[in-house]
């Protein structure tokens, strides 16, 4: 059990470099959040608050964040929960890939008439790979990056399903009681998902369900 416990802290703690002993990534006043907290301390709020943001500093400028340490806690909150969901969606996609070759013929086609073999793409050309966002909206209905979840009540309420003998009539929820739910069971239920053939069931890797 120790070593089990051992190896869930090893695999769960943050790397090395971010760990906040020294000039750790966690320290509000060490060097590597000095330019961050810089740029965002200096960039000016827009006098309307409907300006497009293109970055995640903008976005706390024009909130009038100035707090150095809750500049830094927002960052953090970015870089580890982008890391592994990010990581994990990126490896079920080339999973899928990898078992679809008319799907990677698709996507290469779509990027290479949108974008080139070569180019940097922009902003609005992203918006137009269209087969590309239905592929990744696929992975993320397969393999949701949070696949349960818990939320607790703040009150006492009732849920409209869930009671009586067959499971369909309101059921009560009091104050503080947690609540257990599954996206990876939602994303595959066959009532949400019909099986024909066109698209097919909800166990297979479709992105064409998404046109």
């Amino acid at each position: 059990m120790a070593d089990c416990v051992d190896s869930y802290k090893a695999s769960h703690s943050p790397p090395r470099q971010l760990r906040s002993k020294g000039d750790g990534i966690f320290n509000v006043d060490g060097e590597k959040w000095q330019p961050f907290v810089k740029d965002a301390l200096q960039m000016e709020a827009p006098e309307s608050k409907e300006v497009f943001n293109p970055s995640f500093l903008r976005a706390l400028s024009v909130a009038g964040i100035r707090d150095r340490k809750f500049i830094r806690d927002q960052c953090i909150n970015i870089l580890l929960a982008d890391r592994d969901t990010t990581a994990g969606t990126l490896s079920f996609l080339f999973l899928e890939l990898s078992r679809g070759p008319d799907i990677v013929k698709k996507l290469r086609r779509e990027i290479m008439e949108t974008i080139g073999p070569e180019a940097m793409p922009s902003y609005k050309e992203l918006k137009h790979l269209s087969y590309l966002k239905n592929t990744i909206s696929e992975v993320l209905r397969l393999y949701p990056a949070l696949p349960y979840n818990v939320r607790w009540s703040s009150r006492d309420t009732t849920l409209p399903r869930g009671g009586g003998p067959d499971g369909t009539q309101p059921i009560g929820i009091e104050k503080n009681t947690g609540i257990g739910y599954s996206t990876i069971f939602l994303h595959r239920r066959p009532d949400l998902y019909p099986d024909s053939p066109d698209p097919p069931d909800p166990q297979t890797f479709c992105p064409e369900r998404w046109e």
